[in-house]
């Protein structure tokens, strides 16, 4: 009896699973046919739209009808009324096949070899054969040479050398060709020929020259009609428009093997790089890229894929003399402004503001609580003065010593908007808020506002009041060279040539050592040209505030060791010295 119930059960339950699966089936064949009609119906209002649009326009062969019912219009009507995403075209396309062709052959006639001839003075011995100098040549005329009047003496010969670059038109007039190249590829030249293209060869004369920014802009003439056919002039480009990533083509001569194309992608923006520069450099945010450039290639362009110069190129960096793919060219915002004053007026007319900066990073700018600063120090937050022109735009507006100038017209000193672009490129005569973060009495920094009226450079530079200098031609009161006995050492102020080799807050360096008079019982820990950055955990900003800093030491009842910040051959390290060991005293026999 159970059992017949439980199989009773059985069967009922099975019954209804039919059921289901029959009401399954059913409800999946409407749904399809409902997709299906849906899709039918559309594809024949498709076909009606087609024959209508057709039939407006004059013949067609499609006679198919379709209808369909109020809910499908409806739904069309509300599709129609949502608002359309329309197609973002592709930006600058690439025919991959012939690459940058069109932007090389449009280029070409335009990108010239810059050769220079320089004449230079070589030393040599008369009556004595070059095989045989020897270092000690100097040595034995300085001390013999009286005595010895057959010693051969030595004498300055004219040498003739020759250097190779490029260089680009960006100008012409019925009478003249003018064209860009690098400042340092045509500095020491006595002549100039420069080479098109198709190999015609012209003399060139210098232009007009400016240091800062490493440009100078050759003329050639185009009395012989025919070559005005055969110089064309290139077009600026936005180099702030670029990014990284973004395809460049680099033209020049490299190796003097005439006009060479290459290509790669911006690797980086707004890099500062000191490539042997001062202070006075106008460039502090080179492009760095990696088409492949070599020695040569200097005053050549790099181009966008629109064919528009976008930067000069100026420098590689490399560890064998040839390419391993970091460049670097002048942006052409920068250079554009340059070269068309060069051209205008054979100079520039650049803001001056009378102050000696270097830049901040920012683990420096985090130090002291600079708003908006991040711990990146690949990037600059400000820009720090160490010294201030006595007379000069800066001292008359308030500028000191130690401030941190931090904003100039609105705009943040940044990594893309350096202090030396910033004041280099307002208006000469001009009043502008400068912003400087600056130290208080309670030691707590803070912003300071100050109005700074921009003066003129090259005026400046041809006064020669360029530098911190008073008018007996002395830095102030301040010593640019000092003995410190206890430590053994003579410490001078940085010169200006050598501050390339140095980390940009290094101020004094060790010129001589004395290892007689250092106190130390391991005698003097420095070596020459060591930079001292920290001295007894403080910043060492110049050679007169070190020797205050050790006098104060000096007077210290304490014998505990005295800790330095050095930099030695490229690396920072610590040291410590004791500044007062004595010699212990013998005892008498009792």
């Amino acid at each position: 009896m159970f059992h017949g119930i439980i199989l009773c059960g059985f069967s009922i339950v099975e019954g209804s699973m039919r059921v289901y699966r029959v009401l399954l089936c059913l409800l999946l064949v409407a749904g399809t046919w409902e997709v299906i009609r849906s899709d039918v119906l559309g594809i024949l209002k498709g076909v009606t739209a087609i024959k209508q649009d057709t039939t407006e326009h004059g013949s067609s062969d499609v006679d198919v009808q379709a209808s369909g019912d109020a809910d499908v219009t409806r739904k069309e009507e509300e599709i129609k009324t949502l608002p359309q995403k329309a197609e973002k075209p592709a930006l600058h396309p690439i025919d991959f096949e012939d690459g940058f062709a069109k932007v090389a052959k449009g280029a070409m006639s335009s990108v010239v070899g810059v050769a220079v001839a320089v004449i230079e003075k070589s030393s040599h011995l008369d009556g004595s054969p070059g095989i045989f100098r020897s270092p000690f040549d100097d040595l034995f005329r300085e001390f013999f040479g009286g005595e010895f009047p057959d010693f051969p003496q030595r004498r300055e010969k004219p040498r003739r050398a020759n250097a190779l670059g490029s260089g680009f038109i960006i100008k012409v007039t019925p009478e003249w060709a003018y064209i860009v190249t690098n400042n340092h590829v045509v500095e020491k030249a006595s002549k100039v020929v420069i080479t098109l293209s198709d190999k015609t060869e012209l003399p060139a004369e210098i232009y007009a020259t400016d240091p800062r920014t490493d440009i100078a802009v050759l003329k050639v003439s185009l009395v012989d009609k025919e070559l005005q056919n055969k110089v064309n002039p290139l077009e600026w480009g936005n180099s702030d428009a670029i990014e990284e990533g973004n395809f460049v083509i680099a033209i020049g001569n490299p190796f003097g093997l005439g006009s060479t194309v290459t290509h790669g992608i911006v690797s980086a923006k707004s890099r500062n790089v000191q490539l042997g520069r001062t202070s006075m450099s106008m460039i502090e945010d080179f492009i760095q890229h990696s088409a492949p450039i070599n020695m040569g290639n200097s005053g050549g362009c790099l181009l966008n894929i629109q064919g528009e110069v976008i930067g000069i190129n100026n420098a590689i960096f490399s560890t064998s003399g040839g390419n391993i793919g970091i460049g670097f060219a002048i942006p052409s915002n920068v250079a554009r402004m340059t070269v068309e004053q060069l051209i205008k007026h054979k100079r520039t007319y650049r803001g001056w503001l009378g102050a000696e900066v270097h830049q901040v990073n920012g683990e420096q700018a985090t130090s002291i609580k600079i708003p908006d600063s991040t711990p990146d120090k690949s990037k600059i937050y400000g820009a720090f003065v160490s010294k201030v022109v006595p007379g000069g735009p800066a001292e008359k507006a308030g500028v000191k010593v130690n401030d941190v100038i931090i904003e100039v017209g609105g705009k943040k000193i940044s990594e893309k908007n350096s202090l030396q672009v910033a004041i280099g490129t307002a208006a000469i005569g001009s009043n502008i808020k400068v912003i400087v973060w600056r130290q208080k009495s309670n030691g707590n920094w803070g912003e300071v506002a100050l109005s700074v009226k921009i003066g003129d450079f090259e005026s400046a530079s041809e006064g020669g009041n360029l530098d911190a200098k008073d008018k007996d031609g002395k830095n102030g009161d301040a010593k640019s060279e000092a003995t410190v006995d206890t430590l053994g050492v003579t410490v001078a102020n940085l010169p200006e040539q050598y501050k390339s080799r140095y980390g940009s807050d290094v101020n004094v360096i060790v010129v001589s050592v004395d290892e007689s008079k250092s106190n130390s019982f391991y005698g003097s820990l420095f070596r020459e040209g060591d930079a001292i950055i920290i001295a007894d955990n403080k910043k060492v900003t110049s050679v007169s505030q070190f020797v205050k800093i050790m006098d104060n030491v000096a007077k210290r009842d304490d014998k505990k060791p005295v800790p330095f910040v050095i930099e030695r051959g490229g690396s920072r390290m610590i040291i410590a010295t004791t500044l007062y060991f004595e010699e212990p005293s013998e005892k008498k026999a009792g």
